[in-house]
C-alpha cells in the first residue's frame, strides 16, 4: 500500500465541497471554506484541532469565509485531515509496525499546539 500523498488529500476535500458544502447551498462559493485559498493552507499545514487551524490559516481568510459553513462544516474538515495523517502515518510505519488510532491522534494533537509561535521561527516549519 502507498503512502497517502497530499494530492490525495486534497481530492479528499474537493469532494467533500463538491459533495457536501456545495450542494448545502450556505453561502458563496468564493466564501466558502475550501475555497482555493483556504483549501491550499490546509493541504500545506494539516490542521489536526480548532487551535492548529486558527493558528495555519491568517485571520483574514477565517473572517471572510461564511461562518454558517464555519460553524456547520469545521469540524468535519479537521477530521479529514486528521484521519489523512493518521493513515499516512500507518502506511508510512508499515503493517507490522502500525500504533493505535490513538496514539497516533494524539502524537497529532501535541505536532500542532506544542509551539504555537512554531510559524513566527525561521526556517521549514
Amino acid at each position: 500500500m502507498r503512502v497517502p500523498s497530499d494530492a490525495d488529500l486534497r481530492r479528499e476535500l474537493v469532494e467533500f465541497r463538491e459533495n457536501v458544502l456545495i450542494p448545502a447551498g450556505l453561502g458563496p462559493r468564493e466564501k466558502g471554506l475550501l475555497r482555493r485559498a483556504m483549501m491550499d493552507l490546509l493541504v500545506e499545514h494539516k490542521p489536526t484541532n480548532k487551535a492548529a487551524f486558527q493558528n495555519a490559516i491568517p485571520s483574514s481568510l477565517i473572517t471572510a469565509t461564511t461562518q454558517a459553513e464555519l460553524e456547520r462544516y469545521l469540524t468535519k474538515v479537521i477530521n479529514i485531515t486528521r484521519k489523512f495523517l493518521v493513515e499516512r502515518f500507518q502506511r508510512a510505519l508499515g503493517a507490522g509496525k502500525t500504533r493505535s488510532l490513538p496514539v497516533v491522534s494524539a502524537y497529532l494533537e501535541a505536532r500542532q499546539d506544542a509551539d504555537p509561535l512554531r510559524k513566527l521561527r525561521p526556517g521549514p516549519h
